[in-house]
């Protein structure tokens, strides 16, 4: 007798009636899991997105700087 079998029979429902339990628990999980990874991964692009307009601002005050620089040149 299998482990699922012992135990559906514990509870009273047939094996295969666990088994599919067993299995949509498994899928709907999987999909919490990928969920969450997306979650994540959203807000670790956006953090990122942030810091790059903050560089990308700095540079364009360096830029604007150097330019009102009298004499300067671009190497």
């Amino acid at each position: 007798m299998s482990a699922c079998e012992q135990v559906a029979s514990r509870l009273g429902v047939s094996a295969s009636a666990l088994r599919q339990w067993l299995e949509k628990s498994r899928r709907e999980n999987r999909d919490r899991a990928c969920e969450i990874d997306f979650v994540v991964k959203n807000a670790r692009l956006r953090q990122e997105v942030r810091e790059l307009r903050d560089t990308n601002e700095l540079l364009k005050a360096a830029s604007a700087f150097f330019a009102s620089v009298p004499g300067h040149q671009r190497p």
